[in-house]
């Protein structure tokens, strides 16, 4: 679903000409476009998926940056509000929406898709007992 929102925040917010790219890393792709970075899907190293930072028509962030990175001036407050990420409060009783010990993980399993402008994911939701709940 967050690859779903990723695709829709690109095609919303970049003209039909725009040339989006893709640079995977070990735990993030950097969405590129017409060059500059737009976003970075960071997949690994975190309980959920999430797109960090996203970069406005003005080249400034237009999330914050609590709790990736701290910065000045900003609360640090709701550290699970990771910029932009897709997540339920309550899955089969679980809480996937939390960053603790009783909530469960999203995990990034592969990429069905990285090209075209297109970003297409499989995860696991795990519990906090290890078992896969979807």
């Amino acid at each position: 679903m967050l690859n779903s929102l990723v695709c829709l925040l690109i095609t919303i917010s970049m003209p039909a000409c725009a040339d989006v790219q893709f640079k995977k890393g070990n735990d993030a792709v950097d969405v590129m476009v017409n060059g500059k970075l737009f976003t970075r899907y960071v997949f690994a190293g975190a309980p959920k998926p999430y797109c960090y930072p996203i970069i406005g028509p003005t080249g400034k962030p237009i999330t914050r940056s609590y709790p990736m990175e701290k910065v000045a001036g900003e609360t640090n407050d709701h550290p699970h509000h990771r910029s932009f990420w897709f997540a339920f409060g309550d899955v089969n009783g679980i809480d996937f929406w939390s960053e603790s010990e009783k909530a469960g993980k999203i995990v990034h399993k592969e990429f069905e898709k990285l090209s075209d402008g297109v970003i297409r994911t499989k995860y696991d939701w795990i519990a906090p007992d290890g078992k896969k709940v979807c």
